[in-house]
């Protein structure tokens, strides 16, 4: 029977608490609406003094100047000029040769790849017989 008791007077102690809250929070928005008036009272109504006349005269909004777009560089399309050398760019790594056809690279991170080059199943110390040049992206977009 005690346990009893203790549930239902923890039960009533909750309830009893709920309304409390509910009664505070019923008081403190009677409240907030009761401020509020003083808010809408308190500004300006407008009247011929303080509104302003309306004109009969449309004022034309100034078309906007476009804006040029800048001229683009012309073309190249001499070979001599497209040429790059490949040992002139900033991420260029050169290769040694650790022994016929076979080559390594080593990063600047660390990294080391080796590599060998075949031809018909052989390797061979492979050299490009032209230099290949491309033109720059924009020749090849619309």
């Amino acid at each position: 029977m005690n346990k009893r008791n203790d549930k239902y007077n923890r039960l009533k102690t909750i309830v009893i608490l709920l309304a409390i809250t509910l009664l505070v929070l019923l008081g403190v928005l009677i409240a907030q609406s009761d401020f509020g008036k003083d808010i809408i009272a308190g500004s300006p109504t407008p009247s011929a003094s303080n509104s302003p006349a309306p004109s009969n005269t449309v004022k034309p909004t100034p078309e906007p100047t476009p804006t040029p777009e800048p001229t683009p560089p012309p073309e190249i399309t001499d070979p001599e000029q497209l040429v790059l050398d490949i040992t002139k760019l900033p991420n260029y790594v050169s290769r040694t040769t650790v022994s016929e056809g076979t080559y390594q690279k080593k990063f600047s991170d660390g990294a080391t790849i080796t590599y060998s080059v075949y031809q018909n199943g052989k390797k061979v110390d492979y050299k490009p017989e032209y230099t290949l040049a491309f033109p720059r992206a924009v020749a090849y977009t619309e």
